[in-house]
């Protein structure tokens, strides 16, 4: 009956567990964690605090998957000056609890995944999530032998793997999609760099692959290019993500395609044809690189295969189309709270993605008009001065310029390629 309905609450002093319908939350004298599940499924959530003397990580899991982590300070609090005991129950919702398990060690991952297929109550469940997950050797390593049978894998192989933005490396392998098998093929003299600028600095990279080489397929045909999907514009650069701050996909891919599938709003390329797309595509898959100077193979991780931004016939553009990056999230001219183009300090702020030429493309006269209009929106600034006329939008009429009448006119918004095409500006 409310979704805020507190379920099991153990808190004293602001510390302590709390779990409402859809959230569980772990809070400290200085910390704080939580994660959101839905309601009425059968979920186990686990909280894992590591002890000071290791990372001093607090993990919390769903259904034995990591769903977020953050540090603890060293000197960090989290017993109650009052102990409270565990509350459980509403009057506003109906609560199952399965199982109940506490720990005076922290667990590992593999542990607490250990402990959600064992607390399963159906039998064919439970063996079903054992043999999913049944993908590590003796040695702990994930190995590609023992993925699930219906996982596409990736294996880049190269003596070195790139290892900051600029760092090209020439690289063979193959691609294999067990469910698809015509879909798989292998590759050389493919050239893969390290994709994004902050996250180039993460432990597991992003990689931005042109294969300069092709593509041979599974059935011996050559290709120069590849479809990502059956009925995808094929291209020879595509970009791997190892979605590090968002490991569920779902902020990279899954929203960015479900905005492109039900956004009303069609550009003029994709009214010619319907493959082209507003928005990447893309799938997950795992990477796993053989290192040709050791003839080691090593699981990289969790990846999506995805469209490259860079690959301009996916997403229409033609001569006279402009396609704008943003560089940052903090500069004025970024939040559209500035339309000050003078100089060329702009060039900080944004870079073309297209027209992607050498020496870049800088001509910043449509992205100035569109950020003047954007300013306008901006309801700090409103002057509280008469308008020319009075506007209508919807059932209210505005004769000042208030914040009340930016904020009708359009919101503005930040980490976007404004793009102009066809005589038309999108985003």
């Amino acid at each position: 009956m409310d979704y805020d309905a507190v379920i099991l609450s153990c808190l004293s002093g602001g510390r302590g567990l709390l779990v409402t319908a859809q959230k569980a939350q772990l809070t400290s004298e200085q910390s704080e964690i939580a994660m959101q599940f839905k309601e009425n499924e059968h979920v186990r959530v686990s909280f894992v605090v590591e002890k000071r003397s290791e990372n001093r990580l607090i993990c919390c899991y769903i259904n034995g998957v990591m769903s977020g982590a953050v540090q603890y300070p060293a000197g960090d609090d989290f017993s109650q000056r009052e102990p409270a005991d565990i509350s459980i129950g509403s009057s506003d919702c109906t609560v199952d609890i399965y199982a109940i398990r506490v720990y005076d060690n922290d667990l590992t991952r593999g542990q607490i995944l250990d402990n959600m297929i064992a607390d399963t109550q159906n039998i064919d469940t439970l063996l079903s999530r054992y043999q999913r997950n049944r993908v590590y050797n003796a040695y702990g390593s994930i190995v590609k032998e023992q993925l699930p049978g219906d996982l596409p894998y990736l294996i880049l192989e190269c003596d070195e793997l790139p290892q900051y933005k600029g760092d090209k490396k020439t690289v063979s392998g193959s691609f294999t999609d067990p469910i698809h098998t015509e879909r798989s093929f292998t590759f050389t003299g493919a050239q893969f760099d390290v994709q994004g600028t902050s996250s180039q600095y993460y432990e597991r990279k992003n990689y931005k692959g042109k294969f300069k080489g092709g593509f041979v397929m599974a059935n011996g045909s050559t290709a120069e290019k590849y479809c990502i999907r059956e009925n995808s514009i094929p291209v020879s650069t595509f970009c791997f993500k190892a979605d590090v701050a968002s490991s569920e996909g779902a902020n990279n891919v899954e929203l960015v395609r479900l905005y492109n599938d039900a956004c009303p709003y069609k550009t003029p390329a994709e009214r010619q044809d319907d493959r082209v797309r507003q928005g990447i595509d893309g799938f997950p898959i795992v990477i796993f690189w053989h290192n040709t100077a050791t003839n080691e193979t090593v699981f990289m991780g969790k990846y999506n295969f995805n469209n490259d931004k860079s690959t301009e016939e996916v997403f229409g553009f033609q001569p006279g189309d402009e396609s704008w990056e943003v560089r940052n999230n903090t500069s004025d001219r970024v939040i559209y709270k500035s339309a000050d183009y003078s100089g060329d300090d702009w060039q900080g702020d944004f870079e073309a993605r297209f027209p992607d030429e050498e020496p870049p493309y800088s001509d910043p006269a449509q992205l100035r008009e569109f950020a003047e209009w954007l300013v306008a929106t901006d309801t700090e600034k409103a002057t509280n001065s008469a308008l020319p006329s009075p506007v209508t939008f919807g059932e209210n009429t505005y004769d000042r310029d208030t914040a009340a009448y930016r904020l009708a006119v359009d919101s503005r918004a930040k980490n976007m390629f404004p793009s102009f095409m066809g005589g038309d500006a999108a985003e």
